[in-house]
């Protein structure tokens, strides 16, 4: 574990994070996994309530480059490497047959979850989807609306319904975990797992950035120049995150303090 602005990020590597979901599965309760990038990490830092979230995760995954270039800087590095969301999506599809993975997806366009799952069942043949449907649009400033939003209801019955052990959510954080959080004990699965923007990826709406780009940490810049409307979330991930580091190298901060 290594604990970066009061969050603990595992050091696992893809192989070592399906051994922990294996034994997950076989843990009573709910179980929260999470892939983090920078961005993920200041958003929780400045809201309570995804802080709260963030902090009662299972699993935190080092996604982002950034997240391992501030390890690094904190002397404690992630010997690991980076645990992506498309990356944990793919593997858990490709060995769900043999480790009994019932995979559940969901995500805001229908059309995308197809896609993402007409290409996933296409790579890998014996992956077990056992369903995939379309969440709500709603605001964090009303979640009490969530329990009469109908695409809401839908989803949960539906999720209900095909039995999935794994759910893949992607809402956007912080979304995704909060609702995660919120429904986890009306729904089937015992492992969350937020994915952001993997399922875009995987349905090949969005493009994937080169290797190059992404074995050196420069994925903002690819995002940056395909959606310059990106730029506020980019500055976050490139500025104000190494800054939250650098003043909260020698403690871990509390609520009080921001």
């Amino acid at each position: 574990m290594v604990d970066i602005l009061g969050f603990k990020i595992s050091d696992l590597s893809i192989d070592q994070t399906i051994e922990k979901i294996v034994d997950l599965i076989k843990t009573p309760g709910k179980h929260l996994i999470l892939t983090a990038n920078p961005e993920i990490l200041v958003k929780a830092f400045f809201n309570k309530e995804y802080y709260l979230v963030l902090s009662s995760a299972d699993l935190i995954l080092a996604d982002g480059f950034g997240i391992i270039l501030a390890a690094r800087y904190l002397k404690k590095s992630i010997r690991n490497g980076r645990v992506t969301g498309v990356d944990l999506l793919k593997e858990i599809a490709k060995q769900s047959d043999k480790l009994g993975f019932r995979l559940y997806l969901t995500g805001l366009k229908q059309d995308i979850l197809n896609f993402a799952t007409q290409r996933i069942k296409e790579d890998y043949a014996k992956v077990n989807i056992v369903g995939f449907k379309k969440g709500p649009i709603f605001s964090l400033n009303d979640l009490n609306g969530l329990d009469n939003n109908l695409d809401n209801i839908e989803l949960i019955n539906n999720i209900n319904f095909c039995q999935p052990n794994i759910i893949f959510v992607g809402f956007g954080s912080p979304k995704q975990e909060i609702w995660l959080k919120s429904y986890f004990n009306k729904i089937e699965p015992n492992i969350g797992i937020g994915v952001g923007g993997a399922i875009d990826y995987l349905s090949g709406i969005a493009k994937q950035p080169p290797e190059i780009i992404k074995r050196f940490g420069l994925e903002w810049l690819w995002r940056l120049i395909r959606q310059p409307r990106r730029v506020l979330r980019i500055v976050t991930a490139v500025i104000v995150f190494p800054v939250l580091v650098f003043l909260y190298k020698d403690k871990v901060p509390h609520r009080t303090e921001h």
